[in-house]
């Protein structure tokens, strides 16, 4: 058991290894029980996020959905950031995704575009990803 504090990149760092926590933990400690296959992230109210354990030293395991609240406020951010592209390469952030955020640049721009995304993967925490979806077609933006 360890209890690392969430740093200004919203990670916390367990046996060199870095790994994200929802940004409402900046800054607070918290406790990870590490398990051989899982690290497991509990705050005061129960977990707060699993991740696959790395086994390699000095990596790095981010979940897009940690940081979604400090990028609605900074869409630009979203494009390069690493979380993405490591949710791009666990099938996490599919093909779906990347047509919904192209249609949405096309008809808000992108930046509002990018926003509206967000805004849709948040709101995926209490919708099932499979209605999420659903919801996508036909295309967002004004009709024929």
């Amino acid at each position: 058991m360890f209890t690392p504090r969430a740093d200004r990149h919203s990670q916390i760092i367990v046996r060199t290894n870095r790994y994200s926590v929802p940004v409402r933990l900046l800054g607070k400690r918290v406790r990870v029980v590490l398990h051989a296959s899982q690290l497991v992230v509990y705050e005061r109210h129960g977990k707060a996020a699993r991740h696959e354990r790395l086994i390699a030293k000095a990596g790095c395991r981010l979940e897009p959905g940690h940081y979604l609240e400090a990028l609605i406020r900074e869409p630009g951010a979203f494009l390069g950031a690493t979380a993405l592209e490591q949710a791009g390469s666990a099938d996490k952030f599919t093909p779906a995704h990347d047509a919904r955020w192209d249609q949405a640049r096309k008809v808000h721009g992108e930046r509002d575009g990018t926003r509206a995304l967000i805004e849709a993967l948040l709101l995926g925490r209490r919708v099932p990803h499979e209605d999420l979806v659903a919801g996508w077609l036909p295309p967002c933006g004004p009709g024929p």
